[in-house]
């Protein structure tokens, strides 16, 4: 009977040890005492990116119409994953969206649209190679707006009476004429072949003969860039018409071309008279040197 009690006290001691590391070690987990309670779940932390507005098309230009802001969560994130729309606005999808999809910036879904895609309608696209004096010190960029002027040198032929009453004489001339013809022209792309932004003439206090060697003739490089036959430097796509296509390309092959650039927000049309030795006479008060006949 001492024997079955022992091993009976034996048996329960075991028991009880074991519920008691039972219980440390569920205490020890964080589960003890909770029951079916479920460990929380962590917040996830969303943040904007941009996604199609409505479902879009495989080559369809974006912009603020056809873009929204949702929120997704931050792991999702991929680094091609457009976070504003300044990123993507004016670029080109190449795959098929659905609405509040995402907006990737990688190469396979979105890319510069071809000039065909931005040019409006009834307009077109003309490319007009300029010199570096005409770039504004490399400042030209898409969407600026530039008026063409004209300058191109006429031959005329004069017959002057001279004071003895002798037989006129012949006198050939070299008159130049300037004219603003075209004003308001878009810019639609620039492509730089080129050339640099001017720099000051300054150089170091201590610079080496070959520092100043290099800066001279780094000097006269960007002095010959500004020269009347200098290479172009820029070739600027402009937006115009069929009719003012035909006026540059004349112009271009019967003359020079000029530049300049308007404000962001002036459109304003300005009526010109346009240049010549006896407009500058007239109004403008120039005084021609007397003709001297020998």
């Amino acid at each position: 009977m001492r024997r079955s009690g022992s091993r009976t006290l034996l048996l329960l001691g075991a028991v009880v040890a074991l519920v008691a590391a039972l219980a440390i070690y569920l205490l020890l987990t964080g589960t003890g005492g909770r029951g079916s309670e479920a460990v929380a779940t962590p917040t996830p932390t969303l943040v904007d990116v941009v996604a199609a507005k409505g479902p879009l098309k495989a080559y369809t230009v974006l912009d603020a119409t056809n873009l929204q802001t949702v929120k997704v969560d931050q792991t999702t994130i991929l680094t091609t994953t457009a976070r504003n729309n300044s990123e993507v606005i004016g670029k080109m999808t190449l795959v098929d969206y659905q609405d509040s999809e995402v907006i990737s910036k990688a190469p396979e879904a979105l890319r510069d649209p071809g000039l065909s895609r931005v040019v409006a309608k009834g307009k077109r696209a003309f490319g007009l190679a300029i010199q570096e004096i005409n770039t504004f010190n490399q400042g030209l960029g898409e969407n600026d707006n530039v008026d063409l002027l004209w300058s191109r040198q006429f031959e005329t032929t004069t017959y002057v009476q001279p004071p003895t009453g002798a037989a006129p004489e012949k006198i050939d001339r070299q008159l130049w004429t300037t004219k603003t013809l075209l004003q308001n022209v878009r810019i639609l792309k620039v492509v730089t072949l080129g050339g640099g932004k001017a720099t000051t003439s300054g150089g170091a206090v201590n610079a080496s003969p070959q520092d100043s060697d290099s800066a001279q003739k780094a000097q006269q490089a960007l002095q010959a860039s500004y020269a009347a036959d200098a290479a172009p430097t820029m070739v600027l796509v402009l937006e115009i018409t069929d009719q003012q296509a035909e006026v540059i390309k004349f112009a271009r092959e019967n003359g020079r071309i000029d530049l300049a650039l308007r404000a962001a927000d002036d459109t304003d049309v300005e009526r010109t008279t346009g240049i010549t030795d006896k407009i500058l006479v007239e109004d403008y008060g120039v005084v021609l040197p007397e003709l001297v006949i020998k």
